[in-house]
């Protein structure tokens, strides 16, 4: 059975760096990722990756001069282009094999082995368009008094609806309202301090800080096209940051999230 919101990632082992900031990336967006470890000894085509390959909704291929010559890459990228579920990301300059040419390629830039912010939100839009946005936050652990509060514990949640009435006002361009919470068990939000949200370098101003615990840290903001938005979470007497993000859908109408949070 296919998994319309299943990602398989494939990659050479020699990128298996940039694979995993992917798999945390497109992990903070609360999609499921399969990529095998165990490809990265070059184990031959099995079942198992032809059922993971099969159930997958978007099948990422990553292109570097280490994956155009292997094999198993070839072979997933094949598989993913007939069954029409393809989506190319070019790491560094190379040739991507004649098969694949005539179909779309998106590059990522790294500098000093991180991927660049700036090149990820056209990524996670392709892959939003292929198989929809994040699944819902669902029921999130509640931490222990003793425990620390992790990414596991908390999750950006957003909605957005059409504000027509801005539109004259930047020059006719269909505005959006977005409006972006953290979401998590009580015992995880009475314990943040504050939220500063990092937004499209796009926008005038890049910052902005939540601090009211009764709304869920949240806030609002004019938008007219996808985005990503990063949060970096204080936790009181913690010194270690929460790091989350979202990819930024726009839709015409809600739902607004202010019906269904009661802090809100």
């Amino acid at each position: 059975m296919e998994d319309a919101r299943g990602i398989f990632l494939s990659y050479a082992r020699e990128d298996h760096e940039m694979a995993r900031q992917l798999v945390e990336l497109l992990g903070r967006q609360e999609w499921s990722v399969f990529w095998d470890q165990a490809m990265l000894g070059g184990v031959a085509w099995s079942r198992e990756l032809e059922e993971q390959l099969r159930r997958a909704g978007c099948v990422i291929v990553l292109w570097s001069p280490a994956s155009v010559d292997s094999d198993y890459v070839r072979h997933e990228a094949s598989f993913a282009k007939v069954a029409g579920k393809l989506l190319q990301v070019v790491l560094t300059d190379c040739e991507v094999p004649s098969p694949f040419q005539d179909e779309n390629r998106i590059r990522l830039k790294a500098e000093e082995g991180r991927l660049c912010q700036d090149s990820l939100n056209d990524f996670l839009r392709s892959v939003a368009s292929r198989i929809g946005s994040g699944r819902p936050a669902g029921t999130l652990p509640e931490p222990q008094s003793h425990e620390p509060i992790s990414a596991d514990h908390l999750a950006l949640v957003h909605s957005s609806w059409r504000r027509p009435d801005k539109d004259i006002e930047f020059g006719g361009v269909p505005m959006f309202q977005i409006h972006v919470i953290v979401f998590g068990q009580p015992a995880a939000l009475d314990r943040i301090d504050r939220v500063v949200y990092h937004l499209d370098p796009a926008y005038p101003y890049e910052t902005h800080v939540g601090t009211s615990r009764a709304k869920n840290f949240g806030f609002y903001e004019l938008a007219n096209g996808y985005s990503m938005i990063r949060a970096v979470v204080k936790v009181t007497d913690q010194v270690e940051l929460v790091e989350l993000s979202r990819f930024i859908n726009l839709s015409e109408e809600g739902p607004r999230l202010s019906r269904f949070f009661d802090r809100v």
